[in-house]
């Protein structure tokens, strides 16, 4: 099925397999070709590591999509095997499905919502049962370290088969809910429409798919 435009803002990221040696040569790497580079430490999951790129950009899908490919060939040419790639676009997009009944159109894509926290990592345990009741997963980026002993975690949700107005909602109810634990601070949230995915499969016994 052809994608429509989905005309806009759109953030694409590079999944590569992790290895001892790969992560100091894949943020050289990231820096040559301008890219993000992101470790991400998940809570559970059957890969707990993933090791990727970020990059934002305008345009058209289809422009993302083969500027996606071109950068996994060159990561490809610098030896890394690239095994995911996942473009998000802005809810604000062109063509983001409304309501429900118009997100059928599109069964493989999905709402993911992100929701970054600051709290004491003596109150882990507790962040990992308000994930479990918000139906979410917590993680974080190891490249991301703060100096004041305090950790930067990520409250993620994926919502299939729902419409931006819908999504909207559930994140406000998520948000809500998290803001009411006293143990930590909400510090932003993003709310994105994944359009294409080639392995969602990473991250299968984490999230609901």
């Amino acid at each position: 099925m052809k994608h429509p435009s989905f005309s806009g803002h759109f953030e694409t990221h590079i999944t590569v397999e992790i290895n001892s040696d790969t992560i100091e040569h894949f943020k050289h790497i990231c820096a040559i070709l301008k890219l993000k580079p992101i470790l991400i430490e998940l809570q559970n999951g059957a890969i707990l590591s993933q090791l990727m790129t970020a990059k934002e950009s305008k345009g058209d899908f289809e422009d993302i999509k083969k500027e996606a490919y071109d950068v996994t060939k060159k990561l490809n040419d610098y030896g890394f095997k690239c095994i995911r790639i996942k473009i998000e676009a802005s809810p604000f997009n062109k063509d983001i499905p409304i309501t429900d009944e118009e997100s059928l159109q599109y069964p493989d894509a999905y709402f993911e919502y992100h929701v970054k926290t600051l709290f004491d990592p003596n109150y882990q345990e507790i962040a990992v049962q308000l994930s479990k009741s918000l139906n979410a997963h917590l993680s974080n980026n190891a490249f991301k370290v703060r100096n004041d002993g305090l950790v930067e975690k990520f409250f993620t949700k994926k919502m299939y088969l729902t419409g931006k107005n819908n999504a909207i909602n559930i994140a406000k109810e998520m948000s809500d809910k998290i803001q009411q634990s006293s143990f930590l601070v909400e510090l932003n949230n993003i709310l994105e429409y994944c359009i294409y995915d080639t392995n969602i499969l990473l991250d299968e016994d984490w999230l609901e798919i």
